[in-house]
C-alpha cells in the first residue's frame, strides 16, 4: 500500500493534538481529582480513580499483543476500542446530567465502572497505535512526532483551562454535577474527532509475519526480553520509580482546596498553568530529542519532577504565616507547571525510546510486556490516598521526593540506543 509519509505524520499529529485538547477537560491529575473529591470527599477515592485511569491503559497490552502480533493489519484493534471509549465518556456525561436524585455512594461506582471501560479500551488500542506509528513514521522522527503532538495539544489544552474555570465557577450557569457533565461531553466529542484522524492513517500491510504462539508460550517468551536486554530492564525500573515519584499528582488539587481554601474552579487556572508549561517545555524537549538521544529526557524529567513535591511541602510549612499568605497560591501554581513539564519529558522519552528499542519482528510484545509489568505500579496513587488518610499530605510529598531521587539516579544508567535513520 502506498502512503504519503508527510500526510501520515500530520494526521498522527492532529490525532494527538485534538486528543490532548479533549483530555484536558477530564485531566486525570487536575480535573478528575477535583470532581471525585467534591463527589466523595475521600482521598482514597481520588487515588483509586487515578490508579484506574493510569493502570487501565497498561493492563490489557500483553494480552492484546498476543492476538495482533501476527496480523497484517492492526487498525481494527484501534477502531473498535475508540468507539467504546467515546461511548463510555458520553455515558458519564448522561449519568451526571440525570444524577440530581442520586447519592454520591450510588453515583461513584457507576462512574468508576465507566472510567475503567474508557481506560481499559485505551490500553487495548495502545498496542496497535504504537505499532502503526512505528510502521508509518521514520525511526529518528519519533521524538519530534510526540513533541509536536504535545506542543500543539498543550496550546489547545491551555485554552481549555479558561473554559474549565468558567464552567466550574460558583457563579456560573451550571452547578455540580452538571458542570462536570459538560466537561465530559466536550471531552467525548473532541476524542471522537481525534480518533477519526487516526483512522484516516493508511496502515501498511505487513507481509513478513511471525507465527502466532499460544498465550502461555507468549508469556514465557516475554521474561527473556528482560534477561537479554539491559536497556529494556532499566527502562522498566525507571517507569516503576516514576510511578512512585509522581503518586502525589492527583492530590495537588484536593490539597489546595483543603489547605489553601481555593474553590474547585481553580482547577481551570491550574490546568492553564500546567498546559502553558507544557507548551514551553515541549519546544525544549522536542529540540533535545532531535539533537540528542531521547533517553536523556528521563534524567531531565526526573530532575524537574523533584520541584513539585518540594514546593508543596514548602507551601504547607509556610501556610498560616501572615507574611507569606498573599503569595503562597502564586507559588503553589508552580507545582502544576513543573509536574506537567516533567510528565511531558517522560512522555516523549518513554514512547520514543521504547520504539527505538523494540525489534521490528516482536514490537507489539516489547510494547505490551513492559506496559503490563508497569501496570500494578500505577496504583501507587491508591497507596498515596491511604497514607494521606492515615498520616498526612506532607508525608506523601516526602515519599515522592525520595522516590524522585532514586529515579534520577536510575535514569542516568539508561544507555543511548543507536538510531536507524
Amino acid at each position: 500500500m502506498k502512503y504519503d509519509k508527510t500526510k501520515t505524520f500530520w494526521l498522527i499529529v492532529a490525532n494527538g493534538s485534538i486528543f490532548a485538547f479533549g483530555s484536558a477537560f477530564m485531566d486525570p491529575d487536575i480535573i478528575m481529582p477535583g470532581f471525585v473529591h467534591r463527589l466523595t470527599g475521600s482521598a482514597i477515592a481520588v487515588g483509586v480513580v487515578s490508579g484506574i485511569v493510569k493502570a487501565g491503559w497498561l493492563w490489557p497490552q500483553m494480552v492484546v499483543s498476543t492476538f495482533i502480533e501476527h496480523l497484517p493489519r492492526k487498525k481494527p484493534w484501534y477502531t473498535v476500542p475508540a468507539f467504546v471509549r467515546v461511548t463510555s465518556v458520553l455515558l458519564i456525561a448522561v449519568v451526571l446530567v440525570l444524577s440530581n436524585d442520586l447519592r454520591a455512594r450510588s453515583l461513584f461506582p457507576l462512574f468508576l465502572f465507566l472510567i475503567a471501560c474508557d481506560a481499559s479500551f485505551s490500553g487495548i488500542a495502545g498496542v496497535p497505535f504504537m505499532d502503526i506509528v512505528a510502521k508509518t513514521v521514520d525511526n529518528g522522527r519519533y521524538g519530534i512526532l510526540f513533541g509536536i503532538r504535545q506542543f500543539i495539544g498543550g496550546i489547545l489544552a491551555c485554552m481549555a483551562g479558561f473554559v474549565v474555570r468558567s464552567i466550574l465557577s460558583e457563579r456560573g450557569w451550571l452547578h455540580f454535577p452538571q458542570n462536570y457533565a459538560l466537561l465530559f461531553l466536550m471531552s467525548a466529542v473532541l476524542s471522537a474527532v481525534s480518533f477519526g484522524f487516526f483512522i484516516l492513517v493508511k496502515e501498511p500491510v505487513e507481509t513478513e509475519l511471525g507465527k502466532r504462539y499460544p498465550f502461555s508460550k507468549h508469556m514465557m517468551q516475554a521474561p527473556a526480553l528482560l534477561r537479554n536486554d539491559l536497556n529494556y530492564r532499566r527502562l522498566l525500573v525507571v517507569r516503576m520509580l516514576a510511578s512512585f515519584a509522581g503518586m502525589a499528582a492527583p492530590f495537588y488539587v484536593p490539597f489546595a482546596v483543603r489547605k489553601l481554601g481555593v474553590g474547585y474552579e481553580s482547577s481551570g487556572t491550574f490546568l492553564s498553568i500546567g498546559m502553558a508549561a507544557l507548551i514551553v517545555s515541549n519546544l525544549i524537549w522536542t529540540y533535545i530529542s532531535y539533537r540528542r538521544p531521547s533517553a536523556i529526557l528521563f534524567f531531565i524529567g526526573g530532575i524537574i519532577g523533584l520541584a513539585s513535591p518540594l514546593i508543596a511541602l514548602t507551601v504547607s510549612v509556610l501556610h498560616g504565616a501572615a507574611v507569606f499568605s498573599g503569595n503562597l497560591l502564586t507559588v503553589y501554581c508552580l507545582v502544576f507547571a513543573f509536574t506537567t513539564a516533567a510528565n511531558a519529558a517522560f512522555g516523549i522519552a518513554a514512547n520514543a525510546y521504547l520504539l527505538e528499542l523494540a525489534p521490528k519482528e516482536i514490537r507489539p510484545t516489547y510494547v505490551g510486556f513492559i506496559n503490563t509489568l508497569t501496570f500494578p505500579f500505577m496504583f501507587a496513587s491508591v497507596l498515596a490516598g491511604l497514607l494521606i488518610r492515615w498520616v498526612s499530605y506532607e508525608f506523601v510529598f516526602v515519599l515522592c521526593l525520595v522516590a524522585g531521587m532514586f529515579l534520577v539516579s536510575e535514569s542516568r544508567k539508561i544507555l543511548a540506543v543507536p538510531r536507524k535513520l
